[in-house]
C-alpha cells in the first residue's frame, strides 16, 4: 500500500515537473513583420460591409478575387496580384506603428494611384491577415475594400 502511495506522489510531482517546464520557456510572440511576411490568398472579399467573394461560394459577385495574391514573403518587395488579373510588382513596409501596410513603387502603377496603396491592419495573426484598403478606387466602384486573407 506505502509502494501505491510513493508512487503516486512520484507521478504527482514529475508531472507537476513537466508541466511547469513547459511555462518557463513559453514560446516568443511573432513580431507583425515576422507574421505579415508571407504569401497570402483572399479568402473573404467585402465592398462596403457587404459580401462580395468568399472561397468556395457559388454565388460571388466578385468571383475574380479568386486570383487575387499578396506576396510579401520578401522583406523588400512586394507582389500584388488583383482580382482581374494585374499584376504589379514594387516594395512594402509598415507604418511607425505597425498598423498600415504600406506598398509602393508599384510597377505598373495602378489606375488612379501614384504607385503607393495602403491597407489598415485590422487583425494579423499566425495565417491570417484581415486589412482595409484606405482608399477607394474607381476599378471597385469607390467602395472601400475589407479583405480577409490567408496564407498559401
Amino acid at each position: 500500500m506505502k509502494n501505491r502511495s510513493y508512487s503516486l506522489q512520484i507521478l504527482i510531482i514529475l508531472f507537476c515537473v513537466a508541466v511547469s517546464c513547459n511555462s518557463v520557456n513559453p514560446e516568443p510572440q511573432k513580431t507583425v513583420v515576422e507574421l505579415i511576411r508571407n504569401k497570402w490568398k483572399a479568402i473573404h472579399v467585402n465592398y462596403n460591409n457587404n459580401s462580395v467573394y468568399a472561397e468556395g461560394s457559388t454565388t460571388n459577385t466578385m468571383a475574380g478575387y479568386a486570383n487575387y495574391r499578396l506576396d510579401l514573403s520578401d522583406p523588400s518587395t512586394a507582389q500584388l496580384t488583383e482580382f482581374e488579373g494585374s499584376t504589379f510588382n514594387g516594395q512594402w513596409e509598415l507604418n511607425s506603428t505597425n498598423t498600415v501596410l504600406i506598398i509602393k513603387n508599384l510597377s505598373p502603377a495602378p489606375s488612379s494611384t501614384n504607385g503607393t496603396l495602403e491597407y489598415s491592419i485590422d487583425t494579423i495573426e499566425e495565417g491570417k491577415l484581415e486589412i482595409t484598403k484606405t482608399t477607394t478606387s474607381p476599378k471597385t466602384g469607390n467602395n472601400v475594400v475589407q479583405y480577409t486573407l490567408i496564407s498559401e
